[in-house]
């Protein structure tokens, strides 16, 4: 575990400038067009063809960024 003190604002910065571009790249790399990626309040929601969900979110109390994943 890496531990980084940050105030918020620049968290909440860095935070969403890597869930837009993890976004951008992964409909990017799905030329097929199976995913469903939507990111929205923070939240990145990627839906398999199967109906399951990862979601990649910001967790401010922490600074982290969390992954919630059905497998």
């Amino acid at each position: 575990v890496l531990y980084c003190s940050m105030d918020e604002t620049t968290y909440h910065r860095i935070a969403d400038r890597f869930l837009e571009a993890l976004a951008d790249q992964l409909e990017a790399q799905d030329a097929a067009g199976l995913l469903e990626v939507e990111l929205s309040g923070g939240v990145l929601t990627i839906e398999l063809p199967s109906g399951k969900q990862f979601v990649v979110s910001k967790h401010t109390i922490s600074r982290q960024i969390w992954l919630s994943s059905p497998i």
